[in-house]
């Protein structure tokens, strides 16, 4: 039983890490395509459609 357990929660702590990390790294992506756009002359208001940032996070670029 507590090999089960711990098996378990090891999965759990994998895959919840696993999904953060998704998380995480889709965001990095955002702020890497705004900072390109921001670098480009875009409209604000195409870089927020696009990106799904705040305007006040992509002033912060």
């Amino acid at each position: 039983m507590a090999l089960s357990d711990w098996t378990s929660g090891v999965n759990y702590a994998h895959s919840t890490g696993k999904a953060e990390g998704k998380i995480e790294g889709k965001a990095e992506r955002s702020f890497e395509i705004a900072r390109e756009m921001k670098a480009d002359g875009i409209p604000m208001s195409q870089i927020v459609k696009f990106t799904h940032l705040s305007e006040d996070e992509i002033a912060q670029l």
